[in-house]
């Protein structure tokens, strides 16, 4: 499955806050979101 979308960082003193929203490119009806909000802190790898 594919999808996009954006995200937004905010870099503090015990590391990043970051807040992503993800948009479903081929959705199934009943199964997926029409979009999914990611909030973490921490580095992504």
């Amino acid at each position: 499955m594919w999808g996009t979308g954006v995200g937004v960082r905010y870099y503090t003193p015990i590391g990043p806050v970051r807040a992503d929203i993800g948009i479903p490119l081929n959705r199934r009806s009943g199964i997926d979101s029409a979009f999914q909000l990611y909030f973490s802190i921490g580095q992504a790898f």
